[in-house]
């Protein structure tokens, strides 16, 4: 996704605009001054999105060089899959999504910062009844499981069944954490915003 759009999306979910109004930048009484309040938030922000690097050393110089001048707070990668690193060859498939998991994790050790790595599912999921992900659908490597501390997976019932009475609502499921316990919660989907929030509890 480039860098655009990913702050389209960070300025919908901010400014509470729906998503389309965004892109179209066709903005109704009110939703304006929502937007620039939006901007001027995020612009205060020491954010930095980089849409064009792909290979894994360059992310790592990337990550040390900003490390040298501050201390970074978090780290996100979208996603594991897309990686490559140049001059290197491995066995498989599965071997080469384990290296840059493990070097992920290393990485963060070293500069003591946190990571997100989103990761692509197997489609083993689709033709299952439950088709809440399960540690076994991370996608051709069970050395991503191996190297994360904790492992999330997020499900939609509507997503796949349109009279579902959980309609607007998500499912983050905790299949792994290292220093803690397994379960899930519940939180609302607000998909006009790209927007995940807290539910509120019922009396």
């Amino acid at each position: 996704m480039s860098k655009k759009r990913l702050m389209n999306r960070l300025f919908s979910i901010e400014g509470r605009i729906n998503s389309e109004k965004i892109r179209t930048r066709s903005f109704a009484d009110g939703e304006y001054p929502k937007l620039l309040k939006a901007i001027t938030t995020l612009s205060n922000l020491d954010l930095i999105i980089i849409d064009d690097a792909f290979n894994f050393s360059e992310i790592k110089s990337i990550v040390a060089r900003h490390a040298a001048s501050s201390n970074i707070g978090l780290v996100v990668i979208d996603y594991l899959q897309l990686l490559r690193e140049s001059g290197r060859r491995f066995q498989n498939r599965q071997v080469e999504l384990g290296y840059y998991a493990n070097e992920i994790a290393r990485m963060a050790k070293t500069y003591d910062t946190r990571t997100i790595t989103l990761s692509q599912l197997s489609r083993a999921v689709e033709n299952r009844d439950n088709k809440r992900p399960r540690l076994s659908d991370l996608y051709e490597s069970g050395a991503i499981e191996a190297a994360a501390d904790i492992v999330l997976f997020l499900y939609r019932d509507e997503y796949y069944n349109p009279d579902t009475e959980d309609k607007g609502i998500a499912e983050v499921g905790a299949a792994k954490t290292r220093d803690g316990e397994i379960g899930s919660c519940r939180l609302a989907w607000i998909g006009d915003y790209y927007l995940f929030g807290n539910l509120a509890r019922e009396a």
